[in-house]
Order: structure tokens, then C-alpha cells, then sequence
């Protein structure tokens, strides 16, 4: 039997002397330490009854009681919750409405609270977000939304609802925290289901029975942390037949070890199921049993036969987000055997088409569309994912990396606050400060993690977010109407000063320096702020007419609508063009930056460069017949029209490439460049070293300290300082939708 007082379970075994007498009352004694640890109104307390023998359970209704305590706020209210029910079906995608009635507890305006909702979900480890706001009016109340994912993570579940604020005993804002009362809601509805498997071999969604290897066919189950000694998986194997025949098989894993835990887990149905199913439909999932209680996961839809083999391929990353060289745009080529192939790209809802064999990714938070012709009238399409890996090297403290799985969760690593939230689902792309992430989610809510005073707690209601820039300890979000939202570090570019704030709207494009950010509006008018030079706002007249941007750490340069060049900030970042190169800066059409220093590349292949020589300002020899240049930290790197790699500044951080390299793409680093090669094999060089010697590499990210490498057949490999074991992700975090 399990009591659970506040979401708090407390279980004992009943004895037989107790079920044999069921008019006896059972008394089962809440600890003082949980009743003190949760005061509230109206909390649920309810018990269920299970039955390990003959495998069933009973559940007792809910009652609610109060326990008070001197000197706290007053529970918040939720008022989709009737009778405190709240069902997130009934939601219906709709967030929760969380109301804190400050009065007469916060007499003073913009006294900042930080609304809390925690629970443990039916399965998986707690959750806690805090929704971070403040009062607006002397005591009028304030309302928060919780994202509707947050809810239905929790259901089947119990919710703890609080706030809590830094004030005296007056109500104005003070040194001691003080929390409310807990409101407990029963929260109910649909429970989110477990990722689907990876069928080993599948390409997109169909199985082909000739391309299983030897007598058998893998089937992987994610890892999940939350298992223990004592739960069991079971695969299941359903299809139906071209004739209508069904066709089920399971097989079972049982978790008795430790090493275990915590793995992805592999198992494996004989190849003739596969073989019988030709033709057919085939449903691939599984159930996770915890503690007497199963769990589904979503299954794998497949299609059994000949798999239609695409000849279109696409190498190269998507535009980097991490910080410093995510001013940069990345090259991605396409490819057909076809010589007389005609491609064309464009993003998910927008209509501008480009139609070069190459492409200059500006919109990495965007799905991609590819699609080539051949001869004949043949078409072949590919989707590429948004960007779905990114990380920090800078500081030691703080560097992670973070990977968005196919099904929208999260794969991490760091220390501490930076590694992300539990149960964080439904991102689209994440993008890194040197210090917190920001997780843009495909409904354009923005979850952050990572230092709060630097970019690592957002906005509350941060809605129909389009993009999000970052500066060194600052984030920007482009809502969809062209509005901007930042923040984190104010001196850094966290706070829009109020001189330029009303003049940020139709933005088309925000990039982050060091401590500050640039924007553009579609009309080509250019602002800034943020750091020593910004710290006011400035309109810079000087870039009138800007069709792109581009940042140093401490210098911004934009190309114009005339094909020239404008630059500003501090010189020796690259902030002031030298004259000799004024005059030559015509024709650009692409920018590329290091941490200190701007490269130009015009339509007939030159390269022009400024700012600090360390970092690539200079250049040893004169570069000529460049298709593509992108910026580290510390250097340059370019591609020529017959694909040779060459690269200049600091040496030994990535200015010095291997002799005789040549490469379709190149992925920049912090201090490192990884390039691409024509044969899809991989080499890295600079401070991070390394090389992907197969031939069926398609994009390479670098992701903290580490490079890592998408494969054709969905495998996920890295090398670098962090040593990362990445086998888990098979399948997970793939190219092309």
C-alpha cells in the first residue's frame, strides 16, 4: 500500500493478519518531516493498493487538507484546475495560466518573483522549472504561463505549485526568501509516451528485408537513466502481411546488473519476420516496466520492402550557434551522379530559391529543402534538420556541449546548472552563450539553462520566438513580427537601451559580439548595444543600406546593398577598415569573422582581410579563387575553386592546414578547423585533432571542445578533450528529416 501526502509517496506492506481482517483500519503515520516540508492548502492526499501476487492495483479518491504555516505568501491559483484537477488534454495545447494574488504581500512594483512547478513525472527522474517574473502594479496580481509540455509531463502525476520572493517583512524587496503555501494539483490526461526504437538498417521509413545483415535484425531501446535492478523492457515485434496475416513477436530484457543502467539496450528478431512481412506494414516498440508499472514507448511505423535508394546527397553542417564563430555562415554542398543534376534549396516556409549546387546556410534554426532534377525530369528531395548540435569551449568551468535528438529531447554534458533540465522536449535548436543555453521549441517558446545572470533563466512568456543570437553572456530572441526580447548580462547586451528600443522592429537579422549585439532591420537601418562602446544604444549611420551582418568580439562589419563593405567598434577587432582596402571592397558577397578580425570575399574570388594579424588579419600571400571562407577564434580557413583548403593566422590554432588537403566543406572550432573531404571522410587540425576515416560522413559540428561527425547510417562520432562515448545515439540525431 502506498499513501501519498503531497505527491509524497510513503508505502508499507500489509500484513496477513491485516488483510484478513479488512473492518480493522490500517494506520500508516506521515512523517513530521514531510508535513513540515510541505505546507499548503488543499493538499491531495490519496493511497492505492497493489496486488504483486495477482498483478492488479486499486485507487482510493483523493481528499484534501491544509497545513498552515506563519509568515508565508499564499498558495498561487490555477484556474483550468477545477476541484485542483488539472487535465491536459482538456488543455489542449492551451499553456497553464499560474496567478500569484500579491496583495497586500508586495506593495512595490517590479519586485521580481520567481514562480516555481515541480513534480516526478510517472516515469523518469523530478522536475523543477521556475518561471522567472516580477509585479507590475503596487498589489495587482501577476500571471505567469507554464508551457503546456511542462504540464503533460507531469500527468498521471502530482504538481507542487509555489513562488517564492527576496523580500521583508513590509513586502519590499529584502535579503530573506520567503515562499508561499504549496497548491497541489492532481494533474491528469494523456502521459507522454517513451522515444521510439532505433530499427537498426531502416532507411527513412522503409525496412529492406536483403539489406539485413547475416540472420538477424537489431533493434536498439534508448538509455534510460531511471531504470534499476529488477525492471524489464519488452521489444515488440507487429506487422501485417500483403494478405492481411499478422505477424508478432517480443523479446525481453531483463535489467539485473548495474552496468546496465543507464545504457542503451540491444536486441534481436530472426531476419524471417522481416522476410514474411515483404510487402507489408511493420510496428516496431516497446514497454518499460518500473517498480509493477508499464510504460510505452512511440512505435516505429515501417514499411517492408526494396528501399528506394536516393542519389542526392548533401555534405556540410548547418550554421554553427555556438559562441564566437557562430557569426558565421557554413557551406553546404549537394550532390548527384547525375553531371546534369539542377538543384534548388529553400527553407521551410519561406519562398526565396536558390539554385547553385552550394549553399550558404543563414537560417541554421530553419529546416532545409533540397531538391535536385535529373536528366529525364527525375526529382529527389532531402530535408535537413535545423542545427542540432552546439557547445562551449571557452571557459573551463563552463564547457559542455548540448545535441537535439530527432524527437526534440536533449542529449548533454557539463558541470552543474550548466547540463540541461530533465524532461526538456520539443526544441528545434539550441543555441550557447560562454556561460547558459537557449532552447528555441518548435512552438517558438525559449527554455534556458546555465548561469541566470548571464542568459540562463528567460523571460516568462516568451512566445513566437524566430531566432535567438547570442553575445558572450547575453541572449536576443527575433519573435516572428520582427520585435526583439534579450536578456542575461544588461551591461553585455541583456537590457535594449531606451534610446534605440523603439526602433527595433521589422528586424531581419541579430548577430552577438563579445558583450554586444548588432541588429538589422529589413529597411537596412542598423543598430547597436550592449558592452563599453554600445552601452547607450547607437544607430549607426555609417551601415545604412546593410544586407548582412557580421561580429567580431569587439567590432561589427555589414555588407551593403551596393556590394561594399562597412565596419565599426574597435579597431584592433577589426572595427575600422585600413584605406588602402576601402576602395578595393567592392563586389563582396560574403562575410566571414575571427574573434579580432574580418575576411571579405568578392565575386571573383579574392579575399580581403583587416584587423588583428594574430588572428587572421593579414594575410601571408595574396588568396585567390576562394569559393568559401568561414572564421575560428583565432584564423581563417578557405575553400578554392578546385577545392584545395588554405588558412592563415594563429599557426598552431588552426592557421596551418594539412598539406594537400582538399574538402567540400569546413566546420569551425574553438582554436580548430574540421574539413569535409570530397570521399565523406573527415580530419581535424589546430587545438583539436583528429580525423573520421570512413567515407560516409554529412555534417561535422563542433560541439564544445569536441568535433562530431553525423554519419549516412546514423551513427554519431566524436574526438576531442571530452572523450565522449556517443554509440548510445544511433539513430537519434540524423542529417535529413
Amino acid at each position: 500500500m502506498t499513501l501519498y501526502w503531497a505527491g509524497v509517496p510513503i508505502k508499507i506492506t500489509v500484513s496477513a493478519d491485516q488483510a484478513s481482517n479488512p473492518d480493522i483500519p490500517i494506520t500508516i503515520v506521515v512523517p513530521a518531516s514531510i508535513i513540515a516540508d510541505n505546507p499548503g492548502s488543499k493538499l491531495t492526499v490519496r493511497y492505492d493498493v497493489r496486488d504483486i501476487v495477482n498483478n492488479w492495483s486499486l485507487y482510493s479518491l483523493a481528499v484534501q487538507v491544509t497545513v498552515t504555516r506563519p509568515g508565508v505568501f499564499p498558495p498561487p491559483l490555477v484556474d483550468q484546475a477545477p476541484n485542483y484537477i488539472l487535465d491536459v488534454d482538456v488543455l489542449n495545447g492551451d499553456d497553464v495560466r499560474i496567478m500569484v494574488l500579491v496583495h497586500p504581500h508586495f506593495p512595490i512594483a517590479n519586485t521580481p518573483l520567481t514562480v516555481i512547478w515541480r513534480g516526478s513525472p510517472v516515469i523518469g527522474p523530478a522536475m523543477e522549472v521556475r518561471l522567472d517574473t516580477h509585479t507590475t502594479t503596487p498589489y495587482s496580481p501577476v500571471t505567469v504561463l507554464l508551457p503546456h509540455r511542462q504540464a503533460a509531463a507531469l500527468a498521471g502525476s502530482t504538481a507542487q505549485v509555489l513562488y517564492e520572493a527576496y523580500v521583508d517583512d513590509s513586502g519590499n524587496p529584502g535579503m530573506e526568501l520567503r515562499q508561499s503555501d504549496l497548491l497541489t494539483l492532481t494533474v491528469i490526461g494523456t502521459p507522454p509516451r517513451l522515444a521510439k526504437p532505433h530499427v537498426v538498417g531502416v532507411f527513412g521509413t522503409v525496412l529492406d528485408p536483403d539489406k539485413i545483415t547475416g540472420d538477424y535484425q537489431e533493434v536498439i531501446v534508448p538509455a534510460y537513466d531511471f531504470m534499476d535492478i529488477g525492471d524489464e523492457i519488452t521489444v515488440h515485434w507487429e506487422g501485417v502481411t500483403t494478405s492481411g496475416t499478422t505477424v508478432y513477436d517480443a523479446q525481453q530484457i531483463f535489467i539485473s546488473q548495474p552496468s546496465q543502467i543507464g545504457k542503451p539496450h540491444s536486441v534481436s528478431f530472426e531476419k524471417r519476420l522481416a522476410t514474411l512481412l515483404r510487402g507489408g506494414n511493420l510496428e516496431v516498440s516497446y514497454s518499460v516496466k518500473v517498480n509493477g508499472q508499464s510504460y510505452l514507448s512511440e512505435p516505429a511505423l515501417l514499411q517492408v520492402g526494396q528501399a528506394a535508394v536516393s542519389t542526392l546527397t548533401v555534405m556540410g553542417s548547418r550554421s554553427q550557434t555556438s559562441p564566437f564563430y557562430h557569426a558565421n555562415t557554413c557551406r553546404l554542398q549537394a550532390a548527384s551522379p547525375d553531371s546534369q543534376a539542377t538543384f534548388e534549396w529553400h527553407y521551410q516556409g519561406f519562398s526565396e530559391r536558390s539554385t547553385d549546387a552550394f549553399f550558404l546556410d543563414t537560417h541554421p534554426e530553419q529546416p532545409l529543402l533540397v531538391r535536385s532534377t535529373k536528366t529525364g525530369g527525375t526529382i529527389e528531395t532531402l530535408t535537413l534538420r535545423p542545427v542540432n548540435a552546439t557547445g562551449n569551449a571557452s571557459f573551463s568551468a563552463y564547457r559542455s556541449g548540448c545535441i537535439v535528438k530527432d524527437d526534440g529531447t536533449i542529449f548533454g554534458w557539463g558541470a552543474g546548472a550548466i547540463a540541461p533540465p530533465a524532461n526538456l522536449a520539443g526544441i528545434r535548436c539550441v543555441v550557447a552563450n560562454s556561460q547558459a543555453y537557449a532552447g528555441l521549441h518548435t512552438d517558438g517558446s525559449v527554455t534556458c539553462w546555465g548561469n541566470a545572470d548571464n542568459g540562463g533563466s528567460a523571460p516568462a512568456g516568451l512566445r513566437d520566438g524566430a531566432q535567438v543570437a547570442a553575445a558572450s553572456s547575453a541572449f536576443a530572441a527575433l519573435h516572428q513580427n520582427g520585435s526583439v526580447t534579450t536578456w542575461g548580462n544588461a551591461l553585455h547586451g541583456g537590457t535594449v537601451p531606451p534610446v534605440i528600443a523603439t526602433q527595433l522592429f521589422d528586424i531581419v537579422q541579430i548577430v552577438g559580439a563579445d558583450s554586444a549585439f548588432a541588429a538589422l532591420r529589413n529597411d537596412g537601418e542598423v543598430f547597436c548595444w550592449g558592452g563599453d562602446q554600445w552601452r547607450y544604444g547607437m544607430h549607426v549611420i555609417a551601415a545604412r543600406g546593410s544586407e548582412r551582418l557580421s561580429a567580431s568580439n569587439n567590432a561589427f562589419a555589414a555588407v551593403t546593398s551596393r556590394r561594399s563593405v562597412v565596419a565599426w567598434g574597435l579597431e584592433s577587432d577589426g572595427g575600422r577598415i585600413p584605406a588602402e582596402l576601402v576602395s578595393q571592397l567592392t563586389g563582396v558577397i560574403s562575410l566571414a569573422s575571427t574573434s579580432a578580425a574580418f575576411a571579405a570575399l568578392t565575386a571573383t574570388g579574392r579575399v580581403l582581410v583587416w584587423g588583428d594579424t594574430r588572428f587572421g588579419g593579414q594575410l601571408p600571400a595574396p588568396v585567390t579563387n576562394i569559393l568559401y571562407v568561414t572564421g575560428s577564434t583565432t584564423a581563417f580557413a578557405a575553400i578554392t575553386l578546385n577545392n584545395s583548403v588554405v588558412a592563415w593566422g594563429e599557426p598552431n590554432e588552426g592557421g596551418t592546414p594539412p598539406p594537400n588537403l582538399q574538402a567540400v566543406s569546413l566546420t569551425a572550432g574553438y582554436g580548430s578547423f574540421a574539413a569535409c573531404r570530397p570521399d565523406g571522410s573527415v580530419v581535424s587540425w589546430g587545438v583539436t585533432t583528429g580525423q573520421y576515416s570512413a567515407n560516409d560522413a554529412r555534417a561535422v559540428y563542433a560541439v564544445g571542445a569536441n568535433f562530431l561527425v553525423l554519419t549516412a547510417d546514423q551513427k554519431v562520432v566524436s574526438w576531442g578533450s571530452d572523450n565522449l562515448d556517443l554509440q548510445s545515439l544511433a539513430g537519434q540525431v540524423t542529417q535529413t528529416i
